[in-house]
């Protein structure tokens, strides 16, 4: 038997489709670990995928890396030994995931992997360094290199954090100058992920975090360029 640690922060619906397909394969003895008490998960399970779960343990912030080395070593003696595989379906968990197999010894996508496809700026820098189509690129640190950014590549821009996920905190800006937000969106739904970096006061409304992504698209072609700008973040042309 596989001893396996599922990370499951929440146990949001599409979270424990996973958590289910993963307690129905053979030769696996799982373990969840969660923000969540085992008693809310298991209310959210069906009979047998419950009866399959053999192990739990709650942390607090589950993208905190000790916090979640400490709980799958926890797991251990509820599953019979070390915990041989960590998985978690969670795209802003794969570099604590990542980080945590590298404390432990798990075998599995290490960090570097996960930087890789988080990370936009350095995800263009490796598909152009093997010769896969891919928008040009620079680093800008601060909204008004974004500004420059756009003048030089033309409009319209999307603004929106460089590592983030579900299609949230970004803003439409369709002509030069200060913005025209165009359409944006926030996420309102429970928190499944860390919490972005808080944006600066002083930063201008349509700047959503520390670094942001700046896409430049047209609709007369089929290319597309990007800009993430950050802390040394990236703009793309």
């Amino acid at each position: 038997m596989t001893r396996v640690a599922f990370a499951c922060p929440f146990g949001l619906e599409s979270t424990l489709r996973f958590v289910r397909a993963a307690a129905a394969r053979e030769g696996v003895t799982l373990g969840l670990v969660s923000q969540e008490s085992s008693e809310a998960l298991a209310a959210k399970l069906p009979a047998d995928a419950r009866a399959r779960i053999k192990g739990h343990a709650r942390l607090r912030d589950a993208h905190d890396v000790d916090e979640l080395t400490a709980a799958v070593r926890s797991l251990e003696s509820q599953l019979g030994g070390p915990v041989e595989r960590l998985i978690g379906i969670l795209e802003p968990l794969q570099e604590s995931l990542a980080r945590t197999r590298e404390n432990l010894g798990i075998p599995g996508m290490r960090l570097e992997a996960a930087l890789n496809f988080r990370d936009k700026a350095r995800m263009k820098e490796l598909l152009s360094r093997h010769g896969l189509p891919c928008a040009r690129h620079r680093l800008a640190a601060t909204p008004a290199e974004a500004v420059a950014f756009g003048q030089e590549s033309g409009f319209p821009l999307v603004v929106k954090p460089p590592a983030g996920a579900g299609g949230t905190s970004w803003t439409g800006w369709c002509r030069p100058g200060p913005p025209a937000v165009i359409r944006s969106s926030s996420s309102s739904s429970s928190r499944t992920t860390a919490s972005p970096p808080t944006r600066s006061r002083t930063a201008p409304r349509w700047w959503p975090t520390p670094s942001c992504s700046i896409e430049t698209t047209s609709t007369e072609c089929p290319t597309t360029s990007t800009a993430t700008p950050g802390p040394s973040s990236t703009a793309s042309g």
